[in-house]
């Protein structure tokens, strides 16, 4: 087992400090996601609403896919009226079934582009 010495243990903290203190005052750039394609798996449920209103708030496009075609229509509803989010598109999509996957993939891919952002929420 190799062990460091004194000056190496120093040498490593002083470093540490040191991006810590250059990260804090010089930060790395934000990337935006507005215009991006994401796509949420499980969007009629809680936790996959609550990411697409999220996602909303940024300006992406958003594939919402979920198995239960009523809850994910409230999903769309809800982004639509209460916050005026127009760039989305509800699918119903099984993703237990590759078949299902592949065409509305193939569909996204054709009608709105190559999607960037996947949440794997179902």
């Amino acid at each position: 087992m190799a062990s460091i010495s004194l000056f190496e243990c120093l040498y490593r903290i002083i470093m540490a400090f040191t991006r810590a203190i250059v990260f804090s005052i010089f930060p790395a750039p934000k990337k935006s996601i507005n215009d991006e394609i994401v796509l949420i798996t499980g969007s009629g449920g809680n936790l996959g609403r609550a990411l697409a209103v999220e996602f909303s708030k940024y300006g992406a496009f958003l594939c919402l896919w979920d198995t239960d075609e009523s809850e994910n229509q409230k999903t769309y509803e809800l982004l639509y009226t209460q916050y005026n989010h127009r760039k989305m598109v509800a699918m119903k999509v099984d993703i237990t079934v590759p078949e299902e996957i592949h065409r509305a993939a193939e569909k996204i891919r054709h009608d709105i582009g190559n999607v960037s952002i996947v949440v794997q929420n179902a």
